[in-house]
C-alpha cells in the first residue's frame, strides 16, 4: 500500500502546486480595422493576408489576442463610419486626410513618446495635429505616370509633359485615368496646385475659388485623354482605376496614370514587361508630388493593456519583415507581381528585395522629394470642389 499512498500526495501535492500558482493571466483582446483598399494579389478578397498578420502577430505577442478586421466592403471615405468604428475597434487604420477632424470629434487620442527617425519625410507632418501625434503611419499613396517613352517619364512640367505624349505613337490615345470623382478630382486639383506653387503649404490650394493657372494646367493635361469626340479621363470611363492600367498594359494607350500600385495590374495583365517606366505625375509647371497617408489611430479612452498591445501592433505592422511580404506579394505565390505599395519607413526601402527592385528606386525618389497632403479641410468642401473643378474643365475655351 505504500507506493499508492506516495502516488497519492504525489498527486495531492501537484494539485496544490496548480491551486497555488494563481489563475492563468488573460490575454489582451485588441480589435483593428486595417485600411482595405490594396490589391488583391490571392484573389481571396485579402483573406489570406489577414490570417497572416493575425498569425504572425499572435506568435511574436502571446498576450495579445488579435480581433482583425480587412474588409473591402468597408468604407474609409465615409467620415460617419468612424463614429461607429472608434466604439468597436481600438485602432483604425485612416486615410490621415480625416485625422484633424478625428482629432476634433473627440474620436481619438494621441500616441505618446513617438520615434519619428524611421519615418518617410511626408509622413511627419501628415500624422500631426497641433503638434502631436495621432496617427502612426503605415502606407504613403501618391499619383503616377505610366509610359513606356522615357521623352515622357522625364518632364520635369506639364509643357513638356504634353509636348512629348503628342510626339508620335501610334494611332492610340495619349492617356488614360480617371479625374472624376468626388476625392480624385479635388486631390489632381491639389497634385497640380503643388506642383505650380510649393514649397507653400497645399492647405493654401484647398478652395472652392480656384487658382485660374492650376485649372489651365490641369485642363491642359486632361485634352491628351480625348479620343474619338469623347474625353474618357472625364466621362468616368476609368472609375474603376484597374481599366486605365489594363489599357495600357495591352499598349491601347500611349501612357496612364494612377497609384504605384496599379503598376500590379499592369504587371498582372502585362508579365514581365518590365518596359513599363515609372515617374511622379506632373500636373503644373513644376515636380513637387504629394502623397496620402494611411496611418493608425486610437480609439478615445482604450485602457493601457490595450494601448501597449496596439502599439506593439503599430510596431510589427511597420517592420520590414512586415512589408516585405505584403508589398513583394509573398502571401500569394511566387507568380503574383508585387502590390507596388509605397511603406511609410525609411528603412523598409533598404530591405531585400525592396532595395534592389528599380521600381522601388523611382518611388523612393519621387517620396523623396514630396510634401503631403493636407490632413485637415479638404473633407469639407471636397464634393463642392469636385464640381468646381469638372466645371472648368468641361466648359468649351
Amino acid at each position: 500500500m505504500r507506493p499508492l499512498k506516495l502516488l497519492i500526495a504525489v498527486a495531492l501535492c501537484c494539485e496544490l502546486a496548480l491551486s497555488c500558482s494563481g489563475p492563468k493571466a488573460e490575454k489582451t483582446s485588441l480589435r483593428a480595422n486595417l485600411f482595405p483598399y490594396l490589391p488583391d494579389a490571392a484573389a481571396d478578397d485579402l483573406h489570406g493576408m489577414a490570417a497572416r498578420i493575425k498569425s504572425e502577430f499572435e506568435e511574436q505577442n502571446p498576450s495579445v489576442n488579435l480581433e482583425l478586421t480587412l474588409d473591402t466592403n468597408n468604407n474609409f471615405y465615409n467620415f460617419e463610419n468612424y463614429r461607429d468604428w472608434l466604439t468597436r475597434f481600438d485602432v483604425v487604420e485612416t486615410d490621415t486626410l480625416f485625422l484633424a477632424d478625428l482629432v476634433k470629434a473627440g474620436l481619438i487620442e494621441d500616441w505618446a513618446n513617438t520615434r519619428q527617425t524611421d519615418w518617410q519625410p511626408p509622413a511627419r507632418k501628415a500624422a500631426s495635429v497641433d503638434g502631436k501625434i495621432y496617427a502612426l503611419p503605415h502606407w504613403l499613396c501618391g499619383y503616377f505616370l505610366f509610359s513606356h517613352d522615357p521623352r515622357i517619364a522625364k518632364a520635369e512640367n506639364i509643357k513638356d509633359l504634353i509636348a512629348a505624349l503628342q510626339a508620335p505613337h501610334g494611332d492610340i490615345p495619349e492617356i488614360a485615368g480617371n479625374v472624376n470623382s468626388s476625392w480624385e478630382t479635388p486631390a489632381l486639383y491639389l497634385e497640380g496646385w503643388e506642383d505650380n506653387y510649393a514649397p507653400k503649404d497645399p492647405t493654401e490650394g484647398i478652395s472652392t475659388a480656384l487658382d485660374p493657372e492650376t485649372i489651365r494646367c490641369l485642363r491642359e493635361f486632361c485634352k491628351q485623354g480625348e479620343w474619338k469626340g469623347k474625353n474618357p479621363c472625364l466621362d468616368k470611363t476609368y472609375k474603376d482605376n484597374s481599366l486605365a492600367s489594363t489599357t495600357f498594359a495591352k499598349y491601347q494607350v500611349e501612357a496612364s496614370f494612377g497609384y504605384s500600385e496599379s503598376l500590379f495590374d499592369i504587371l498582372k495583365t502585362a508579365p514581365g514587361d518590365y518596359s513599363v517606366i515609372l515617374s511622379p505625375l506632373v500636373l503644373g509647371n513644376g515636380n513637387h508630388p504629394l502623397f496620402f497617408m494611411d496611418g493608425f489611430v486610437l480609439r478615445k479612452g482604450c485602457p493601457e493593456d490595450v494601448r501597449a498591445a496596439a502599439r506593439k501592433f503599430a510596431d510589427y505592422m511597420e517592420n520590414s519583415r512586415t512589408y516585405v511580404w505584403i508589398v513583394m506579394s509573398q502571401d500569394a505565390g511566387a507568380a503574383a507581381p508585387p502590390r507596388y505599395l509605397i511603406p511609410a519607413t525609411v528603412s523598409a526601402f533598404t530591405a531585400a528585395p525592396i532595395r534592389s527592385d528599380h521600381y522601388y528606386e523611382a518611388i523612393r525618389a519621387a517620396v523623396n522629394m514630396g510634401s503631403n497632403f493636407p490632413n485637415s479641410g479638404l473633407p469639407a468642401v471636397h464634393q463642392q470642389m469636385q464640381i468646381s473643378i469638372l466645371d472648368e474643365l468641361q466648359r468649351p475655351h
